[in-house]
């Protein structure tokens, strides 16, 4: 199975997923477009804020950094696509 096609086949089987690469790497918008487009309403997305923000800056002066995750993540809460994982540690 081609990687691109493991969300669409994971979302069939599950009812949420974590995405991980938020942690270290916020996708553009558009990809955050995609993977929701490619999961039925009711899927859950959690996406993990970003390690820069959560480990470097210890949630030190956040407003830029949330902003920046809530403009791509803003997707995921839209169409019953919501959560959203904030590891300090």
């Amino acid at each position: 199975m081609w990687r691109r096609a493991w969300l669409a086949f994971y979302s069939a089987k599950f009812a949420a997923v974590e995405v991980n690469k938020t942690f270290s790497r916020l996708p553009k918008t558009e990809m955050s477009r995609r993977w929701a487009a490619e999961t039925p309403d009711g899927f859950v997305v959690a996406v993990k804020l970003s390690r820069d923000l959560s480990h470097i800056k210890r949630l030190a002066e956040p407003e830029e950094p949330i902003a920046r995750f809530v403009e791509r993540a803003t997707v995921y809460f839209n169409n019953d696509h919501r959560a959203c994982a904030v590891r300090t540690r």
